[in-house]
Formats: C-alpha cells, structure tokens, sequence
C-alpha cells in the first residue's frame, strides 16, 4: 500500500511536468506532448517495478547490447581491468561494476559540502523546489583529492576530458526520493543563456553517476525509451551519453530515479560538457551539416 501510494505521488509529479514540458512547446504539439510523456510516464512506472516490457524500446535493434567484459581502455586499467556491462550503443551506456572502493565512497560522502534541498530549473530560467526532483544535493569541485582522484578516473575510463564538466553534484534520497523522467542535456533556449555556454562547453555531453550506497528496495535508474533500468548497488557506477556527435540532443536517454521504497539512495553525478572533446569525441560523418 505504502508503495502504491508512492506511485500515485510520482503520477502526479511526472504530469505536472508534462505541463512544463507542453507550455515550453519542446514538442510537436499539445496532444502529442501529453500523448508521448504519458507513455513515457508508463513505461517509467514500469521499469520502477524492475519489470522491462520485452523489446518495447525505441532503441535500435543494433544499438541493444547485454554483454559483460573486462575493460581496458588506458594503461592504468592493465593491471586490474574495469568490469562493465554495455547496455547500449548508440546512445552509448554501461554499467561499470565496483567502479569505486568502499573508502573512496565514504571519503566523497563525509568531505562534500553541506546539503541542501533539490533544485530544477523553471519555467524563467531560473533554480527552483520542485516536486518534480525530491531530495537533497551539493556541488563538490575538483580541488579535493578524493574529487580529482575519481575525475582522472573517469577521463580514462570513458576518454572524455573531466577539465570541462560540472563540479561533483552529491545527492541524497530517502523513502519516498525520486527524480521524475527528464534529459540531463539543456534546452538550447535556456543553454546559451549559462556560464558553460559563454566559455564554449555547449552542453552536457556524457553522465556518470556513482551509487554511494545500496538501497533495499526501488530507487532505480530507469530510461523507459530503452527500456532499461540499473538497480543501485554500492561502488557501480553507470555512464552514458546525452548528445549525439554532432552536439544536438539524444531524446531517447530521457531517465529518472525511481521513488525509493526502502532504504536511502546516495549518489554522485559527472556531467562532461560537449566543449573540450573534439579530439576525443568528433563528429561523425552521419552527422555533419553541408
């Protein structure tokens, strides 16, 4: 019943921001707004419920992975290799297994800043407390060991350069936490309005999010257009890319964070900006404008 009720919530959370999203005109139209977020919304639920709906994804057949390897793409990785599991291709996403030691997670957690309550951006453009994302964060810059320890980590492991991208985003969920479907990549409206556009970072390239403690029951990563979801577990991490090379938005890696049943979820996210990775992430020929 306490999980129901959770849900009923969460419904009317991720309704509201089809509103945002129809008033904002980021789709067609009105009804195909409430149309689309409304299977969106069902799909979500879903995938909450650790229930994938067969094939029903929009990713392509050959974008589908499921395989696990030992992974090493730089030399620090020779030694001991990084344990993955590749969900998708295009857009890229992987779950990297115990990512993160115990003490490293624990050192993140006790030396980042205070936290405050979940902001999302508005309607003008501005930080607003929302329903929509329930819980609490701070930023934590790379000026820390334990911060530029993971950064470089990730540089070589995903081979994107950390010198552009946010700092360290902690966030804390308890019962009832969650975080409803959403891009992580910006509206170019409100993008070229920001500081990381002014300095040539355009927008949010890649997401990697660590899991900074097991969560008992819910709380999962769920894209509900792929059809997948990532369970939180302790030292995993999950990564995947927002845009496509050429810069424009993946609509596809819409995600959310599953309302927390029991237990409390803590996290810790990387956005690397497009700007920065010309050499690491150019422009395929697919997508070059003539």
């Amino acid at each position: 019943m306490f999980a129901q009720d959770l849900k009923v919530q969460l419904n009317i959370n991720i309704g509201e921001e089809v509103k945002l999203k129809c008033r904002n005109n980021t789709c067609i139209s009105g009804n195909h707004c409430r149309e689309l977020l409304s299977n969106d919304k069902k799909a979500f639920l879903k995938l909450c419920d650790g229930k994938r709906q067969g094939w029903n994804s929009q990713l392509k057949k050959e974008n589908r992975l499921h395989h696990c390897e030992f992974y090493s793409p730089h030399p620090v990785f020779y030694w001991q290799p990084m344990k993955v599991e590749w969900l998708a291709s295009d857009p890229k996403v992987g779950q990297f297994i115990e990512f993160a030691s115990r003490e490293e997670l624990h050192a993140l957690w006790d030396h980042a800043p205070k936290a405050f309550r979940s902001q999302v951006v508005g309607t003008n453009k501005t930080t607003i407390k929302s329903d929509v994302r329930t819980g609490t964060q701070s930023w934590f810059p790379d000026n820390h060991w334990i911060t530029k320890r993971l950064s470089l980590r990730i540089q070589n492991l995903i081979n994107m350069n950390y010198e552009t991208s946010d700092d360290w985003q902690i966030g804390s969920y308890g019962i009832g936490g969650h975080y409803s479907v959403h891009h992580d990549y910006f509206e170019k409206d409100y993008a070229q309005s920001q500081w990381f556009h002014k300095r040539g970072y355009h927008n949010r390239l890649a997401t990697f999010m660590i899991y900074l403690a097991d969560v008992e029951l819910g709380g999962y990563t769920a894209f509900p257009r792929m059809n997948i979801f990532v369970k939180p577990v302790m030292g995993n991490a999950i990564f995947w890319t927002n845009l496509h090379s050429d810069g424009e938005g993946q609509n596809i890696t819409l995600h959310g964070g599953c309302p927390v049943l029991l237990g409390n979820k803590k996290i810790a996210n990387k956005w690397i900006y497009y700007g920065g990775q010309m050499l690491r992430f150019p422009c395929l020929d697919a997508f070059r404008k003539p």
